[in-house]
């Protein structure tokens, strides 16, 4: 028998369960997901719209994130300027648009092509 060091995850602590879950798949969708705000727009799948919500954590000082997509490549990138002040360089790909949502200030739409944005 041949024994090999896993590439899953156990679906429990104990190892009980299935052994097909990706490792660190859910980190890694946490980071472009949440920290860098990508997410897919369910209206309109395969990311034609998309919406980017990005959420800075109190001990980052910067994030990068990219995604393919069809359409061509998504990235957010952002860094901290002062203790509640950001910026934000954003490309979001020719034929595409996003909603950028950042709390407190409400949607912005964005078109196809490099934003930079402060919040």
């Amino acid at each position: 028998m041949l024994l090999r060091e896993p590439s899953t995850l156990s679906e429990s602590w104990t190892g009980g369960g299935t052994q097909n879950h990706i490792m660190f798949g859910d980190i890694s969708a946490w980071f472009y997901s949440y920290l860098a705000g990508i997410r897919a727009d369910p209206a309109q799948p395969g990311f034609k719209h998309f919406f980017i919500k990005p959420m800075p954590v109190s001990d980052l000082e910067w994030v990068k994130a990219e995604h393919q997509s069809p359409y061509g490549l998504i990235r957010v990138e952002w860094k901290r300027l002062g203790p509640k002040s950001y910026q934000a360089k954003i490309s979001v790909p020719a034929g595409t648009s996003a909603t950028l949502i950042l709390a407190g200030q409400g949607d912005r739409e964005i078109a196809a092509g490099d934003h930079t944005i402060g919040f």
